[in-house]
């Protein structure tokens, strides 16, 4: 089992979060890496960030993208199976110690993961 940590664990969710960007109906100027994850910071600016969702979520951005993400604004897994299976593909294991805890913090860690790739990218920082 890899760390989360890792790079060889930050290059398989980005090899995965990439996977799940291409299957969105992306416009056809939408080609590089870079795009795809400005394209999808546009519509969660657009869908998600405004007054009451930063009052609500104390101008939490990380917390914001979780919420935005528990509504399946993207095509990732959400059943409690699904999860798992993903968590065992990322880490390279075919088992998982606390499940649970993966399950409960799936779409915090999700956002989280998102928000270290657009920086990774030269996004915009305030999105960690």
């Amino acid at each position: 089992m890899i760390k989360t940590n890792s790079k060889k664990f930050k290059d398989n969710f980005k090899k995965f979060i990439f996977e799940v960007i291409d299957s969105e109906d992306l416009p056809k100027e939408v080609k590089t890496e870079r795009q795809k994850l400005d394209f999808i910071m546009d519509r969660f600016r657009t869908e998600a960030v405004h007054k009451y969702s930063l009052i609500n979520h104390k101008n939490n951005l990380t917390s914001i993208m979780a919420s935005w993400l528990s509504g399946l604004a993207l095509n990732i897994p959400y059943t409690n199976y699904d999860i798992i299976e993903l968590a065992k593909k990322l880490q390279e294991t075919d088992t998982i110690k606390n499940p649970d805890r993966i399950i409960n913090n799936y779409f915090h860690f999700m956002a989280q993961q998102l928000s270290n790739l657009i920086a990774l990218y030269g996004g915009e920082s305030k999105y960690k």
